[in-house]
């Protein structure tokens, strides 16, 4: 059993098997069904044609008296055996009397022993096969017609001759198309593995061909292309990231050294060493938020594989939180709220990273104004700064990416993903003087 499970595995096999029973079937049906199908057909051809006969012997007697029209006899036979008179006899129904003796025989024992009026029997000789129609006219008389005929078995098996001839022609023509095409379908399942070899190969650059598939594998190979191409924009921002936060983070870490170095031999950039040492403390923080910034995207790639529970909230309540420990009370920038009782799904804590986010990169590029709107299910943040390029509206999610000010960071990138862990959607969208973020 374990071999026979390993043995279909393979497609090859499986399609071994399928052509096997199929073949077996087919030399089962020709080999049986056909037979017995022209044999019902001889039959049934014959039935009838003595049945005819018989019929138009009945009208017509005095006719048939004179000589058989066709090749089919009728004789009568009563009670005591007898005949018509010899004399009175076909000289046809002479001859078969002699060559059939045992035939005529064992007539009025067929013709008893049938319940129907009307009995359809064969009887088997080396050469020729009689077909006979009993027909019980009258009590105590039997009317008998038959049909010597030596061709109908030949013709018989000419015909299942000629007929497994065309069925295994077919068959073949059938197989062999079928062979082609099984060929083809493995030659493209295993294009799909070496596309899906190259793949995991890391090498992405090469296109995938499309074209010379049918359009089921079609559809595969631009399934699979499509996916070569979005794990080379990966690859690519996973390395443009990789490139961010080492350049990101070895401003601050030179720095830490340098000012070390210098506490060590006794050298005070900044005077003193508690002023050098809270320099070293405050690139230290800079480089603690980052790696906390790190690990809580990291999670948020963790949470997309997590079902969470659905929670909904009323985001202008967090919006007013939020505003209130994060605005400007110096008065340099003003934060203005306008919020309904839309409820946003997801767990608020997220929720509160992503408007301080938001808040806090607006607050960045602000000159005098933020707008703050909830509405229809909807949240925009509205900040008067410099409009954002176009090309940069593409790219400002990602990780560390430069913004306007050359400045680079993980915030908008923890929004973005923050907000597609709930099926939520953020865009930018220059105004006439400023930038909003709407988040949908």
């Amino acid at each position: 059993m374990n071999y026979l499970s390993k043995f279909m595995v393979k497609i090859n096999n499986q399609l071994i098997i399928t052509i096997i029973v199929v073949i077996i079937l087919t030399l089962g049906m020709f080999g049986i069904v056909l037979p017995m199908s022209i044999k019902y057909l001889v039959n049934h051809k014959m039935y009838h044609i003595l049945l005819e006969e018989q019929q138009a012997f009945i009208q017509e007697e005095e006719a048939y008296r004179e000589g058989p029209i066709t090749d089919v006899y009728h004789y009568t036979v009563l009670d005591n055996e007898s005949l018509y008179e010899e004399e009175q006899l076909d000289p046809e129904i002479l001859h078969h009397l002699m060559m059939y003796p045992e035939f005529f025989k064992g007539i009025k024992g067929e013709g008893t022993k049938a319940e129907q009026v009307v009995s359809f029997h064969m009887y088997k000789t080396p050469n020729e096969h009689i077909y006979y129609l009993i027909n019980k006219i009258r009590p105590g008389e039997m009317l008998v017609s038959y049909k010597v005929d030596n061709t109908s078995e030949v013709l018989a098996h000419e015909l299942l001759l000629n007929t497994l001839s065309i069925a295994v022609f077919i068959f073949i023509l059938i197989l062999i198309v079928f062979l082609k095409w099984t060929s083809r379908l493995i030659n493209n399942l295993k294009d799909i593995q070496g596309v899906l070899d190259t793949i995991e190969g890391d090498n992405l650059r090469n296109a995938i061909p499309t074209n010379n598939y049918t359009e089921e594998f079609q559809e595969v190979m631009c399934s699979l292309d499509r996916m070569r191409k979005r794990l080379c924009e990966e690859e690519e921002a996973k390395q443009q990231m990789l490139h961010n936060i080492s350049h990101d983070l070895k401003t601050p870490l030179a720095v830490i050294k340098n000012y070390a170095e210098g506490i060590i031999d006794g050298v005070y950039p900044y005077g003193t060493v508690e002023e050098t040492a809270h320099i070293i403390y405050n690139h230290a923080e800079r480089l603690e938020k980052k790696v906390q910034g790190l690990l809580y995207l990291n999670r948020l790639e963790y949470f997309r594989g997590i079902h969470e529970a659905p929670q909904w909230f009323e985001m202008g309540l967090l919006v007013q939180e939020v505003v209130s420990y994060m605005k400007d009370y110096e008065g340099r920038q003003t934060i203005e709220v306008d919020t309904d009782q839309s409820e946003f799904k997801g767990d608020p804590e997220k929720w509160r990273i992503v408007l301080e986010n938001l808040i806090d990169n607006a607050k960045r590029y602000a000159k005098h104004k933020i707008c703050i709107r909830v509405e229809q299910d909807s949240l925009s943040i509205y900040n008067d700064g410099e409009p954002i390029s176009i090309e940069l509206q593409t790219k400002i999610f990602q990780p560390f990416e430069k913004g306007a000010d050359g400045v680079t960071g993980l915030g908008l990138a923890i929004v973005k993903k923050t907000v597609e862990l709930y099926n939520y959607e953020i865009t930018v969208r220059n105004e006439e003087k400023g930038v909003t973020f709407i988040i949908l």
